[in-house]
């Protein structure tokens, strides 16, 4: 159960609803504004007692408005005990023309806490013709595991300076999307089985281990809902192959 929340507007935390009887809780989080606005900064800490289940995500797509003055940012912190378990799928980011943003995710984890966390973001407002017309995108991510270090990375994109579109960049993808599972038992085995299931066409995929149990998936597309499909996919099989728990299906 939610112990103690706390939030404050725009933010706010809806009524929770249990996934199964006694497992996972499922949280969703709310923004009553329009989105980010000019030098908003968002915080987010979430604290998962031992034992703990959780699925975080939000009502809708987070949009980053244009930022005139300053940068916008959003800070988040997630600190899990021992047997916890977080599944954090935020909507798809949304990059609005002469916006900045900046992004800190970390993640404390103890013991045998098991996280998994996608992220996607997209190149605007496709539809407006604001394609790849933001200002600049920083986003962080540190992973922790008993106070050690196992997982750091860093997007960093500005399109009126960077040579994104070459080799090796994001040619000619628009969207970008990573997965993300912190685990005890992920291995080779369940990275070959994770890549025996990409998709035959549509994305640029790739998955590697990361120093300490942990693998990162990372793609390249130009539908968002491709990436969004793999994604549920490649973690539902994890929850499988790591958890034997079945592929959660999140209704909005």
């Amino acid at each position: 159960m939610l112990t103690e929340r706390f939030h404050q507007a725009p933010l706010k935390i809806s009524k929770t609803f249990e996934l199964s009887p006694g497992g996972e809780l499922l949280v969703y989080m709310m923004d009553a504004s329009p989105g980010i606005l000019d030098g908003d900064r968002y915080e987010i800490q979430m604290h998962l007692g031992e034992g703990t289940q959780v699925y975080l995500t939000n009502q809708s797509y987070t949009k980053v408005h244009p930022t005139p003055k300053e940068s916008s940012a959003m800070v988040q912190t997630f600190t899990l005990e021992r047997g916890s378990m977080l599944e954090y799928f935020p909507e798809p980011l949304i990059p609005y023309a002469d916006s900045k943003f900046r992004s800190d995710t970390v993640f404390h984890l103890s013991e045998d806490a098991v996280v998994m966390y996608g992220d996607i973001v997209t190149p605007g407002r496709i539809h407006h013709g604001e394609q790849f017309l933001y200002e600049r995108l920083d986003s962080h991510m540190e992973a922790y595991r008993d106070g050690k270090l196992i997982a750091w990375d860093h997007f960093h994109l500005k399109p009126r300076d960077h040579r994104f579109r070459t080799l090796g960049a994001l040619e000619h993808y628009t969207h970008a999307g990573a997965l993300w599972i912190f685990a005890p038992g992920v291995n080779e085995e369940i990275l070959r089985e994770l890549r025996a299931h990409f998709p035959a066409e549509g994305l640029l995929i790739g998955a590697s281990l990361t120093a300490e149990q942990g693998l990162l998936v990372r793609m390249l597309g130009t539908q968002v809902w491709k990436l969004q499909e793999t994604m549920q996919t490649l973690a539902g099989l994890c929850r499988k192959l790591l958890l034997d728990k079945e592929p959660h299906r999140i209704r909005r």
